[in-house]
C-alpha cells in the first residue's frame, strides 16, 4: 500500500487531485480498515473537492475502528 499512498501523494502534488481521490479510493477497496487512507481522502476531499459531508463520513468511519487516531480527530 505505500508505493500506491506514495503515488496519491505525487498526484497530490502535481495538482492531480482526482487521481489522488482515486488512488486513495483504491487503497481502500484492497484495504477497506486502513484508517490512514481514510485520513489522507478525508482531507484531499474537504480540502480540494469541498466535499465535506463525505469527508466527515470518512473520518468517522476511521475514528469507528480507532477512535485515538488523532489526525482523524483533527
Amino acid at each position: 500500500m505505500l508505493v500506491l499512498a506514495d503515488l496519491s501523494a505525487h498526484h497530490q502534488n502535481q495538482g492531480r487531485i482526482r487521481e489522488a481521490v482515486r488512488i486513495q479510493e483504491k487503497i481502500l477497496e484492497i484495504e477497506a480498515q486502513n484508517v490512514m487512507a481514510m485520513n489522507n481522502l478525508a482531507w484531499l476531499l474537504t480540502e480540494y473537492q469541498r466535499e465535506h459531508q463525505n469527508a466527515l463520513n470518512w473520518a468517522q468511519k476511521g475514528l469507528e475502528i480507532n477512535p485515538l487516531y488523532a489526525d482523524l480527530i483533527e
